[in-house]
């Protein structure tokens, strides 16, 4: 399981919600048509992608190159399931190259693997099962520049949520996140230390 630290969990779930009956890590992606033509298209009106994007791309292009299957789509923000075994034949043996060159970076560079790496490789060796993203019941991504963050979790009750921050958010919105994880979740865990 992997989580950024962004990541909270809106409601109970079990190992059906993150993994097949026979084991298999559970992707869910959000549909993006056109993906190879629209870089295209971007590239020739000289529109670029951000970093993120990028990154996605990049992950993308790896793995087609290692099986001939390309993936357009883009991930949703969730938590992730992958199989150790996996992950480890992809960084030790296929995507090797890719991992050794990000190895001496302490933060995110442009150019290094995106972990949906992982997820394209699995999904196109029948080692997981897709989803397609279809429902903010079953996760959300919170802008911490949206106004009311309970609102939201009233609607749409998600299993999993982001409080995502952005370029757009600002130093106020993000002193709401404490008092609004408080009440969300008023009692601390045992792994949780309160000051």
């Amino acid at each position: 399981m992997y989580a950024n630290d962004d990541m909270f969990f809106g409601a109970p779930v079990g190992p059906e919600f993150f993994f097949t009956a026979d084991g298999r890590p559970i992707v869910r992606l959000k549909r993006k048509s056109c993906g190879k033509l629209r870089r295209v298209i971007k590239r020739l009106t000289g529109i670029g992608f951000g970093y993120y994007r990028r990154s996605i791309f990049r992950a993308a292009d790896q793995v087609e190159r290692a099986t001939g299957v390309y993936f357009s789509a883009i991930p949703h923000h969730n938590i992730d399931a992958y199989r150790r075994d996996d992950n480890r034949r992809v960084t030790e043996k296929i995507l090797a190259a890719s991992v050794q060159k990000m190895l001496p970076h302490r933060t995110r560079t442009e150019g290094d693997l995106q972990r949906v790496a992982l997820s394209f490789w699995a999904l196109a060796t029948g080692r997981a099962e897709l989803r397609w993203h279809k429902s903010k019941r079953e996760s959300v991504r919170i802008g911490l520049h949206k106004p009311d963050w309970a609102a939201i979790m009233r609607r749409h009750r998600p299993r999993l949520f982001c409080l995502n921050d952005s370029q757009r958010a600002s130093d106020d919105d993000r002193a709401r996140v404490r008092p609004f994880l408080e009440a969300l979740f008023p009692e601390p865990s045992a792994f949780e230390r309160r000051d």
